[in-house]
């Protein structure tokens, strides 16, 4: 079954940011993820959204999605990354 890694963040130093991010590729890729969106200029349909940028990522099982984001490249990344945002990450099932 599908899981979808979910990050709703607020960056605060856009420059720190781009260096998570362009590191973000190269350990990404090893896991078999797909990003479906990651964007800055979304639209609040209901409710409340803290944060300045969206992303969505699908990977094959969550056990692909949690070798990914626990893998020590990608957490090198991680903490650059909350360096330089506030995030809030989930993981969803696909159905």
């Amino acid at each position: 079954m599908s899981a979808y890694y979910l990050a709703q963040m607020t960056i605060e130093d856009a420059e720190l940011y781009k260096l998570a991010q362009s590191r973000f590729p190269v350990v990404f890729e090893k896991y078999g993820g797909r990003v479906l969106a990651a964007d800055s200029n979304f639209e609040v349909l209901e409710g409340d959204f803290e944060g300045s940028r969206v992303v969505i990522i699908e990977f094959q099982s969550e056990e692909k999605l949690k070798a990914w984001y626990f893998s020590p490249e990608y957490q090198e990344t991680v903490a650059i990354r909350k360096r330089a945002a506030n995030a809030n990450i989930i993981i969803a099932h696909g159905i």
